[in-house]
């Protein structure tokens, strides 16, 4: 595998060089493009000489000429052309149980689903009829004990030398079926929050809801801060997969909820209040902004219906729901202003965020990360999370998840009346068994570095399933070329980028 891509823009017009070991990304001059050229075709940096380049480049000066030749010398000197695979294939399936440890000790958000019931039956819903990887719903509500169990668990965690996050904000989030049928429980858990008086972080809130009781419980919502997301498709046409279990349409109910927050409380509406829609075959991402944003003056965050566990029986009906977010986008006529004002939740602004990301080598999360050594990094397959990474996520049932997103059968560990169940040892040799089934795939794949897969989702893993992300070199060359050509020929959207987005 060769470690050193060559790149010619999606125009054809300029060249770059990447080296995947140390995550460099370079502008190649066609004259130096050219001396590179000849030393791969067996010439010796010092036969070269001007007269050779005067062919391809008649006006190329002496002094540009050797300015080349300097700098190809300066590469070499600088390691950039040291790539050898050797480093690079440094993949390993095996985790150290104390480092998963360790980040639970320093979580980001713990996540609660405190009861699987639900007030509305919407039709996409990934609990509902097109979906099979989720446990079964019976309507049941998290026992406080559990609850109460992990918050211990964690807090000795928190207070323990294996929190090094000292400071930190540590999102606790409620989550359903509608988390709002059950606000005892969230009640019963913010109090007993209060008496473990932690020393090293402060404690936030935030609640997705489907709005039907927002307006009866929004004082206690104000009262603790919570961050609220409100799901709502557009107007009642285009919310009509969102109904009640009768088939009644819940979009006056809710519009009348949300409205009325907005009115009485404009303050906290305007700092705490956000809006998530899902695109299907009912609605737009025109029909949603507009409607978002004439109403309540917010910009919606737009997400498709999820492709991961659809049941094979129903997967003629979920095709006939979805719709892909950039063709609707690209359909609009307002697209330029739409992409303006959406700009941070697009696909193609994500998409540009990820590859500076992960392929300019110019971000860096922590202020040590200047001083790793790329060359003997170690990769997991595939770009599943690391667990508790991310988030903790608590069924009703008492499972202990990696996040609300994967099968209920990946949990790692358990609530019972014997109170919490997680062997790190278990938990490492068990992702260790899983990923050394994909790990062959990743070793010859181009973008295993930048790889955004979840593993969970790789259905049929056991059979050899083919990834979906797995990426050859010319495929690699394609999305460098398309990429990279973008962000030449948009310099106001890389200053975006730059300016407003931060980049985790």
């Amino acid at each position: 595998m060769n470690n050193l891509i060559h790149i010619t823009t999606s125009d054809h017009e300029n060249n770059y060089l990447y080296n995947r070991i140390k995550s460099h990304l370079v502008y190649v001059h066609p004259v130096l493009k050219l001396i590179i050229s000849m030393i791969n075709n067996g010439e010796h940096i010092d036969a070269i000489v001007i007269d050779k380049i005067h062919e391809v480049f008649p006006d190329c000066s002496n002094e540009e000429f050797f300015y080349y030749k300097k700098k190809y010398n300066h590469w070499k000197e600088s390691c950039l052309y040291d790539a050898d695979e050797k480093y690079f294939h440094n993949h390993t399936v095996a985790m150290n149980p104390l480092d998963i440890k360790k980040q639970l000790a320093n979580i980001n958000q713990i996540v609660f689903e405190v009861t699987d019931d639900c007030n509305l039956n919407c039709y996409y819903c990934g609990y509902g009829q097109l979906y099979d990887f989720y446990d079964k719903r019976d309507k049941v509500n998290l026992e406080k004990e559990k609850a109460f169990n992990l918050i211990d668990y964690l807090s000795d965690l928190w207070n323990s030398s294996f929190n090094t996050s000292h400071g930190k904000t540590i999102y606790i989030s409620f989550y359903g079926g509608e988390p709002l049928m059950n606000v005892p429980l969230i009640q019963d858990i913010i109090e007993y929050l209060k008496t473990k008086k932690l020393k090293h972080c402060t404690i936030k809130y935030s609640m997705t809801t489907n709005a039907v009781l927002l307006k009866k419980y929004i004082d206690f919502l104000i009262k603790y801060d919570f961050d609220i997301l409100v799901s709502i498709d557009g107007d009642r046409y285009n919310n009509s997969y969102r109904v009640f279990k009768n088939n009644s349409s819940s979009f006056g109910l809710v519009y009348e909820s949300v409205k009325y927050v907005k009115n009485k409380y404009p303050d906290y509406f305007s700092k705490k209040v956000a809006f998530n829609s899902v695109l299907h075959n009912r609605n737009s991402v025109n029909d949603i902004y507009f409607f978002v944003k004439k109403h309540f003056d917010k910009i919606p965050s737009i997400g498709e219906l999820n492709l991961m566990g659809v049941r094979n029986d129903k997967k003629n009906d979920f095709f006939k729901s979805y719709r892909n977010i950039v063709e609707s986008l690209h359909q609009q006529e307002d697209y330029s202003m739409l992409e303006q004002d959406m700009f941070v939740g697009l696909p193609d602004s994500k998409s540009m965020v990820y590859f500076l990301y992960r392929y300019t080598g110019n971000h860096f999360r922590y202020f040590n990360d200047f001083f790793a050594n790329k060359d003997r990094i170690s990769y997991y397959p595939t770009g599943t999370c690391f667990p508790f990474s991310r988030k903790v996520f608590l069924t009703t049932s008492g499972k202990i998840l990696q996040c609300e997103r994967i099968p209920h059968k990946f949990s790692l560990g358990k609530i019972d009346e014997f109170g919490v169940s997680l062997d790190f040892d278990l938990i490492a040799k068990q992702l260790g068994i899983l990923y050394s089934k994909i790990v062959k795939q990743c070793m010859e794949c181009y973008r295993s570095d930048g790889c955004s897969q979840c593993i969970f989702y790789l259905t049929d893993i056991d059979y050899s399933e083919k990834c979906p992300g797995f990426t050859n070199k010319q495929m690699l060359e394609t999305y460098f070329g398309r990429s990279i050509y973008r962000l030449e020929n948009n310099s106001s959207e890389y200053a975006r980028i730059v300016n407003e987005i931060t980049l985790l």
